[in-house]
């Protein structure tokens, strides 16, 4: 049937056309969604075009998926808004945008270079739908002008303050975009001519009603062009392009030929939630041959070679990557299951078995993941493991920790007989050579022996950096040499498809994990107030030589309060450590690829209300049993922590819920109401990095958070970042004026780290502070005064006082442990009598950054707690981002006097 496509006369004639039939419908999209790949035909109509070209080179598939219902409709009249410049304009809000004119033809313009301001303005939409945004700009040959496009709640749109925003589901896009900085930059558009250029964005879901519309320039990253934009085009029709006379202001959006006849193919593309099994599986055979594809190198515009440079979740391996690097992660993973050795003897054992020897308890050996790790702080400290071999021989005992590149972390490595006397010793950590390379190398020493010996670990220096210690592997293969995170897998259950086993959920895990001594599937018992969440992990392992789908069932009284997400191995970009298990994503259904272990990640929620009960957890075979015994809920007397990231939760509802049920409760600059603040826990706003004393400026803060229903004590306010030794004169100065003016604001100070600060200028900035948060090593001190005062001992009382840490860099942060980074700030905290802490960072980029969910190319290093926006914008927790609600957990703990004897802090138990 033909499309025919009417477009009303207010469009036709000008520049903006809304008055359209109401439509309907509502958004199906769940809170978490199911699907987590890049794009669903809406990114890129190049996209499309391939997938056109797909059906009919397979006529078969094509007359399959014809044969389904459609899962989407579209009227033959479709919404479409146009706007040109001086609409842009009419009744917005203008921050270094202008009229102006470029080539004869008006645009709305700003600068080159940094930032570019942003113009603000509110649309209605018609009606409820997927649209296509299209922008048609300026484009210079050999340059980018990058600039942002978002959509937002309507409410900001009357915001002539422009730090101001509200709670909001925020659709974001870079257009004429290109990246600084990053390693393996997108492909851009910097070698097409100049001249304007129309380019489209990935369709968006909008509901019907007022939305606000923002052109910014993008902040960092540059340098940039200057921007020019003619057109604005948002459109119900997804496989359509805008036309534009150039002569006159007549605009419309036409389906081309090709597309047209391929709409009732788009139609049937799968929608997240709808759960219509049979699009999802034509839809998963269309993905794999067309990510085959992208990663064989056959991508040839730039919209589809972006695609081939972006992340994905494959769902058949449980992989987040490029499709290239998914491609390669699965056949090396293969190679390496059909290489096993059976032949020789190798056993590898965690460190985090090993005896702590407690020396000097200030300096010792703490649990780090499945390894040990050792602070700057303290004195000596060992830690043992007594190894037996079962034949007489020589073997080679390696040993796997890291070396942080920029820092000395000396210890001994060495390997004694049972009477203490020593065979071999290495000392590791001490020189220039490590200290410049970075990553987790396996060194070894060589042993003969007839059986039993004791192999030592050992820090005898103080001072220097953190120490990891990971692994240990005992082989008498002479020609084995361990690689990354090698594993010593002893061989598989042929009595049973899977072997599924509880496992440490902080510790990490590998594709090829087993289980280690003490895990097994014993039934366990949850402790759990209301507010509260408990986390199990359960790791299953594939036995056999082909993929088993093991979707989790869960069934019981308590069954409501269990959810279940599968812990996505992200691509590092690392070699040390390969895949790691971060991102969780809710899924309709979980596979096992053949030989490899994946992880069920469950969440117990103490829901209002809730009751005791029982829930079992099936997977494949094998079930789980799980005791649920609700406990008292904390009373306002066990006080909550102040957490927060250097960052604030993404632009969207469901990131603010999620930051919510972390105990993430500190908000940076941004300003909410009052209202929207408690709704999502939020305890404290800080006003960063402004130097502007004046009392006209003074007075203009106060009302401002004033009139957003803020007291004196809901804020605080900060001159500048990690403030030392070089500024602290201007600090003091500032201080001293605000205070002149207005006593009663609270001033914050992050005064960094300790060195190459100083104790005078700590001392000297915190007696002004209300909030103090020092960088975590101003808590070693030496100094007598400062630490007292950093005990609040000495009549200085601070309102509230902080700490707070960068998760380690480079290989480091991206180790199986690393959530314990996260847990282990309650301990921090504990320890220095803390009110709260923070660390860098929580989200892993920034809006002038790449992919938002791509760990492999990332602008930083030391992103490590990351968060992802999947699909149509909602927001994924991570394995280290729950850890900061164990923290949090563990802290009000200790906090009541409830912790375990043992110091995890954990409620749960064996039955």
């Amino acid at each position: 049937m033909r499309i025919g496509i009417r477009w009303p006369a207010m469009l036709i004639a000008g520049c903006l056309g809304i008055g359209f039939s109401a439509g309907g419908g509502t958004s199906f999209v769940p809170d978490e969604p199911d699907e987590i790949n890049p794009d669903r035909l809406g990114g890129t109509l190049v996209t499309f075009d391939r997938f056109a070209a797909y059906c009919e080179a397979h006529p078969d598939y094509k007359a399959k998926l014809l044969a389904c219902e459609p899962v989407d409709s579209l009227p033959e009249e479709v919404e479409v808004l146009w706007y040109k410049p001086e609409s842009l304009a009419e009744g917005a809000t203008l921050c270094e945008w202008r009229l102006g004119e470029v080539g004869g033809e008006r645009v709305i313009t700003t600068h080159a270079g940094h930032g570019g301001g942003c113009v603000r303005r509110a649309v209605e939409i018609p009606a409820s739908g997927f649209y296509r945004v299209w922008v048609r700009y300026h484009h210079v040959q050999g340059q980018a002008a990058s600039f942002g496009f978002s959509l937002e709640d309507g409410r900001l749109a009357d915001e002539r303050d422009l730090s101001l925003t509200v709670v909001q589901d925020a659709w974001y896009y870079r257009f004429d975009f290109t990246e600084h900085g990053r390693r393996n930059p997108l492909p851009d558009f910097k070698d097409e001519p100049t001249g304007f250029k129309w380019e489209s964005a990935p369709l968006v879901w909008l509901e019907k009603g007022r939305k606000t519309m923002t052109i910014s320039g993008i902040v960092h990253g540059g340098p940039f062009g200057v921007r020019a934009v003619s057109d604005i085009v948002l459109t119900r029709e997804p496989l359509a392009v805008p036309e534009k006379s150039f002569g006159g202001t007549a605009g419309k959006v036409k389906l081309s030929g090709k597309f047209a006849a391929c709409r009732a193919l788009y139609l049937r593309r799968p929608r997240l939630g709808a759960g219509d099994t049979a699009i999802q599986a034509l839809w998963r055979e269309w993905e794999k041959a067309y990510m085959a594809f992208l990663a064989g190198g056959g991508a040839e515009r730039v919209a589809e070679k972006r695609l081939a440079e972006t992340v994905y979740f494959d769902p058949e391996s449980n992989l987040v990557g490029t499709p290239r690097q998914v491609a390669d992660g699965k056949a090396k993973i293969r190679a390496f299951i059909a290489a096993i050795d059976r032949v020789h003897f190798k056993e590898r054992v965690e460190v985090g078995d090993f005896t702590v020897d407690r020396k000097d308890g200030s300096g010792s050996f703490y649990p780090e993941g499945t390894g040990l790790g050792a602070g700057w702080w303290g004195g000596e400290c060992s830690a043992h493991y007594d190894f037996t071999v079962p034949t007489a021989g020589v073997y080679r005992v390696w040993l796997r920790y890291t070396e942080t590149a920029g820092y000395l972390a000396p210890f001994t490595y060495s390997v004694e007989d049972m009477d203490g006397t020593l065979i071999a010793k290495r000392e590791l950590g001490n020189d220039k050579e490590m200290n410049r390379r970075g990553g987790s190398p396996w060194v070894s020493l060589e042993v003969k022996t007839g059986g039993k010996f004791r192999i030592r670990l050992a820090k005898n220096v103080q001072g220097q950096t953190y120490r990891h210690l990971l692994a240990v592997i005992v082989s008498d293969d002479p020609d084995f040499v361990p690689v990354f995170d090698e594993q010593a897998i002893p061989p598989y259950d042929t009595a049973k498809p899977l072997t599924v086993w509880r496992s440490d959920p902080w510790a990490g895990y590998s594709r090829t994990s087993f289980p280690k001594r003490g895990e097994n599937l014993e039934p366990f018992t949850v402790d759990l107030r209301e507010g509260e969440a408990e986390t199990v992990l359960l790791l299953a392992r594939n036995n056999t030589d082909r993929m088993l789908e093991i979707t989790p069932v869960i069934n019981g009284e308590a069954k409501d309060l269990i959810t279940w997400r599968v812990p996505a191995f992200v691509y590092t970009g690392t070699e040390v450590f390969d895949w790691q298990p971060m991102p969780l994503f809710r899924r309709a259904e979980l596979f096992a690829p053949a030989g490899e272990t994946v992880g069920v990640w469950l969440t117990v929620k103490g829901e209002k209300g809730f009751k005791d009960g029982k829930a079992t957890v099936r997977i494949g075979e094998e079930t789980f049993d799980l005791t649920l015994n609700r406990r008292e809920p904390w009373g306002k007397e066990v006080p909550v922590p102040y957490v927060f990231p250097w960052t604030n939760p993404y632009a969207h509802v469901s990131s603010w819920e999620l930051f919510r049920e972390l105990g993430i409760n500190v908000l940076l600059d941004p300003l909410v109401s009052k209202a929207e603040a408690e709704r999502y826990g939020i305890r404290l706003v800080v006003h960063l990095n402004d130097g502007d004393v004046s009392t006209n400026h003074v007075r203009y803060l106060r009302a401002r958070y004033e009139r957003m229903g803020y007291s004196v004590k809901d804020w605080a306010w900060s001159f500048m970042d990690e403030p030392g030794e070089r500024v602290v004169n201007e600090w003091v100065g500032l201080a001293e004026r605000l205070r002149t003016v207005d006593d009663t604001i609270r001033l914050w100070c992050n005064p960094g780290e300790l060195t190459p600060g100083s104790v005078a200028a700590s001392m000297r900035m915190s007696s002004y502070v209300n909030v103090y948060c020092p960088y975590c090593n101003h808590f070693a001190t030496q100094d007598a005064a400062y630490a007292k005062r950093l005990r609040r001992g000495d009549g200085k009382r601070f309102d509230i006082l902080l700490g707070y840490t960068t998760p380690d860099v480079g290989a480091t942060e991206k180790s199986p442990g690393s959530p314990y980074l996260m847990v282990g700030m309650s301990d921090f905290a504990l320890q220095n009598n803390l009110d709260g802490w923070a660390f860098f960072a929580l989200v892993c980029s920034y809006p002038y950054c790449n992919s938002v969910w791509d760990e492999v190319n990332a602008f930083s290093g030391d992103q490590a707690v990351s968060l992802y926006p999947g699909a149509q914008w909602h927001t994924m927790s991570s394995r280290f981002a729950e850890g900061i609600r164990e923290a949090v957990q563990r802290w009000r703990r200790a906090k009541a006097g409830t912790a375990r004897d043992d110091g995890t802090g954990v409620s749960g138990r064996g039955a």
